[in-house]
């Protein structure tokens, strides 16, 4: 049976006439017995009339099967549909077209609170709070919902009531459903509780952030790596003078330096370079600030930008040019005062006050061949200006008398080191001045006074002083003896090195003079040329340069006590 058409089944006897008439009749159709025609044609209406009503019936079959099909394929997509709404983290809720609710979902169930049977057949305004309820009513009686939905089809947020009275904020989403002849509303609601708690926890941590960065009292820029500036706080708005509608979005060099490109030794361009903080102290008119920018890294350590800090340090750069003055001022004071107090004891012998200043210029010219701070060089100077300052309070007569003096006289000479610190403790000096004066007569063997005290327990600056002493005191002239001369004067310590005196002091102050051209009273000191370079790398004076003894039969050292013996005493009368 073909589709749409039924097979008519003729009997053999009307078959066998159809054929002998098809067959008879050929090209001569209309020779064909009249009633014979007429009779076979009835019978083939017959037929025809019989195809036709099965041929209805059969359609009428298919239009019934094709209904039952189609509400089979309704029923199966209805139950996924209800398992899919079941099954829904969010409330999935129908209503018909009163607003009556006719489907709820677990997830419904879990948000508001209600069992299905709790609200079915209750309107949907039950589901929020008092303030919503009129204008919900009267949305779903005129079939409209932009009170509660702006924009069909779209999202809103509003708040929901549980079923034990708390509110809470949630997302509708509301559509309309027509199914033959009903319709009705599905809304589809989520509980946005954590996202609204997460959303006011950062617009308070945005709001801190805020109020912090502007309660920041430098100036602060946040740029890109073009120069654009992206954030930027109240105190640097106020350092350039310009709103922040002027500010955010420009490059820096244009809101601050009101340039085309950025200025010279820009700290921002030395950063991308370096990628770690750059400094620049800027001067603009009257005002001082100093600029630190700090690179801003992401996670896989790529640039990104930086943070650029603008600090007012007025203040502290008057401050420390008024400090600079004050400092220059309390110098010049105690400069005035250590030459007072020098004065004081060359008052009363003019070769001590010689004296002292030619062992504090030797003490500094060591100092500096030492490589010794700026600050040890100064406190240097001024121990060996006043390193003999306790001779006041010895008699001007034996400090010039001639001729060999007593073990009575010696001893009296030898406390003006006592007497200097006893003078000079109680002044607040920066270096240990009033030590230094105590202990530059001591010696490293622990045979030096008043204390006899072991290299190790003797400051630098004594040693200094007591190396310097020892060649100013044997290469002058004294009222008690003649000079012995710088040879003998470097020979004596020489000899002395790392017995009496600190090897690395007496190196450098051989170089002095073999080397660099030193002599007392000249400052800058004279450099010898290439060819008189001689000595001090060899561990002596030099070629040319050798002290001469003045007894063979005595070393060195042995000579020099014998001098100061026959003096009266070199070691307490330098």
């Amino acid at each position: 049976m073909a589709e749409g058409r039924s097979e008519i089944r003729l009997s053999p006897s009307l078959r066998g006439r159809i054929e002998r008439f098809l067959a008879a009749a050929g090209p001569a159709l209309e020779e064909f017995p009249p009633l014979e025609t007429q009779k076979l044609v009835s019978e083939l209406y017959v037929h025809q009339m019989e195809l036709h009503l099965r041929n209805e019936e059969l359609r009428r079959k298919q239009v019934v099967v094709q209904r039952f099909l189609h509400r089979q394929e309704e029923i199966q997509s209805e139950e996924r549909f209800r398992s899919m709404a079941q099954t829904a983290i969010d409330a999935v809720i129908s209503t018909d077209e009163r607003g009556r609710i006719i489907s709820w979902n677990q997830g419904a169930q879990a948000i508001f609170g209600y069992q299905e049977d709790e609200v079915l057949d209750q309107h949907l305004a039950i589901l929020f709070p008092e303030r919503y309820r009129a204008a919900c009513r009267r949305k779903v009686e005129r079939r409209r919902f932009s009170g509660m939905v702006p924009f069909p089809g779209k999202a809103m947020e509003l708040h929901g009531l549980r079923q034990d009275g708390g509110e809470f904020p949630l997302e509708l989403s509301l559509s309309r459903w027509e199914a033959g002849a009903n319709s009705g509303y599905t809304a589809i609601i989520r509980d946005i509780s954590k996202r609204w708690a997460l959303t006011l926890a950062l617009e308070g941590a945005a709001h801190k952030w805020r109020t912090t960065f502007d309660a920041i009292g430098d100036g602060v820029f946040l740029l890109n790596l073009d120069y654009e500036i992206l954030q930027c706080n109240h105190a640097m708005s106020d350092q350039v003078r310009k709103p922040f509608g002027e500010i955010i979005g420009r490059r820096c060099h244009k809101v601050v330096h009101r340039r085309s490109s950025p200025i010279d030794g820009c700290p921002f361009v030395r950063m991308k370079k370096s990628r770690r903080r750059e400094t620049l102290i800027l001067r603009r008119d009257d005002c001082w600030f100093k600029i630190a920018v700090d690179p801003i890294l992401d996670d896989d350590g790529n640039l990104r930008g930086g943070v650029h800090v603008t600090t007012d340090i007025t203040t502290m750069m008057l401050a420390q040019e008024a400090l600079k003055e004050t400092l220059a001022r309390l110098k010049r004071n105690m400069d005035e005062t250590v030459a007072v107090l020098a004065a004081t004891a060359g008052s009363r012998d003019p070769y001590t006050a010689g004296h002292q200043h030619n062992v504090a210029q030797l003490a500094c010219a060591i100092a500096r061949e030492m490589g010794l701070s700026p600050e040890q060089f100064e406190g240097i100077r001024v121990i060996g200006l006043l390193h003999d300052i306790g001779k006041v309070a010895v008699p001007a007569e034996l400090l010039s008398k001639p001729g060999k003096l007593s073990e009575l006289e010696f001893g009296i000479i030898k406390s003006h080191s006592l007497m200097g610190y006893e003078i000079l403790k109680r002044i607040e000096f920066p270096w240990p001045v009033a030590l230094a004066v105590l202990q530059h007569h001591e010696r490293l063997d622990g045979s030096g006074y008043p204390g006899r005290l072991p290299g190790a327990e003797i400051c630098l600056e004594a040693k200094i002083i007591a190396v310097a002493d020892v060649v100013e005191a044997m290469s002058s002239h004294r009222p008690y003896r003649s000079s012995l001369g710088i040879d003998r004067a470097l020979e004596e310590i020489f000899q002395g090195r790392g017995v009496c005196y600190d090897p690395e002091i007496v190196d450098a102050c051989i170089s002095l003079f073999t080397q660099k051209g030193f002599s007392f009273g000249q400052e800058p000191f004279l450099i010898l040329s290439p060819a008189d370079e001689t000595g001090a790398a060899q561990g002596g004076p030099g070629p040319g340069r050798e002290p001469a003894a003045v007894r063979s039969e005595e070393t060195p050292v042995q000579k020099g006590k014998s001098a100061a013996k026959k003096s009266g005493g070199l070691e307490g009368r330098q």
